[in-house]
């Protein structure tokens, strides 16, 4: 086992809608004992947590609930690399779903209160999912492509999955090479407008329109909500290294 140096401490992510995508990474400074790049002396052991799930949003005479389909994590690198000794976290990905009541009801009041305080869902301490809990499983895919220094995890649905539900924590992403100071990492999870799935609506003009008026107007919502709210980032974390 490598040797761990100190932890720095680190800003805390910004998570935009943290119901619906939140994102946290932790690195874990330790030494090189790379037998591939023996010049690197230190290396960072970067962590991920990675929790989705539906949420609502307010419109005009109603509101949405929505989830993704998939979901892309890009990460930049300055003065750093992807060490080619790094396992790659890809293929079919298990994730962890709280059946927890009182669970949810946590997430829903720490919502309320950050958006109470004006803050954009950085909740640090977000809750998790407990072995102490019930917990059932579900899966999606995991695909990656990209360069030493910079590099994407596409995340997508399994078939017959209608949006990402569930939770991966603290599992490891990568392990950087640091070749100088300061070692900069920025990580951020984007989305496209197919990503994004209406999977309730509640809209008071909703029983007096047809069903294809009403698949037109839920379209240019999701347009609407992808141009004014969820880009360029949902999520994202910047960590700095002086090693």
């Amino acid at each position: 086992m490598q040797p761990p140096l100190p932890l720095v401490p680190q800003p805390t992510p910004e998570n935009r809608y943290p119901n619906c995508v939140y994102m946290k990474l932790q690195g874990v400074p330790v030494r090189s004992q790379s037998s591939t790049v023996p010049e690197v002396s230190s290396q960072i052991e970067l962590h991920l947590t990675l929790n989705f799930n539906e949420q609502w949003e307010a419109g005009v005479g109603g509101q949405i609930k929505f989830g993704l389909r998939g979901g892309r994590l890009r990460l930049t690198l300055e003065n750093g690399i992807i060490s080619p000794e790094s396992r790659p976290l890809t293929g079919s990905v298990k994730l962890a779903i709280q059946k927890s009541e009182t669970y949810q009801e946590q997430i829903r009041l720490q919502n309320e209160t950050s958006s109470e305080q004006g803050q954009t869902g950085t909740l640090a301490n977000l809750p998790i999912a407990d072995s102490s809990d019930r917990v059932s499983f579900t899966t999606c895919k995991i695909a990656t492509k990209g360069v030493a220094d910079n590099r994407t995890w596409a995340f997508a649905i399994d078939p017959g999955k209608e949006v990402l539900n569930g939770c991966i924590k603290n599992v490891k992403l990568a392990t950087i090479n640091v070749i100088a100071k300061p070692c900069c990492i920025t990580a951020s999870f984007e989305i496209s407008p197919h990503d994004v799935s209406l999977t309730q609506t509640d809209f008071f003009w909703q029983k007096t329109l047809t069903k294809k008026r009403n698949a037109v107007i839920e379209r240019a919502i999701v347009r609407h909500l992808f141009q004014q709210k969820l880009t360029p980032y949902l999520s994202r974390q910047s960590l700095q290294y002086d090693l």
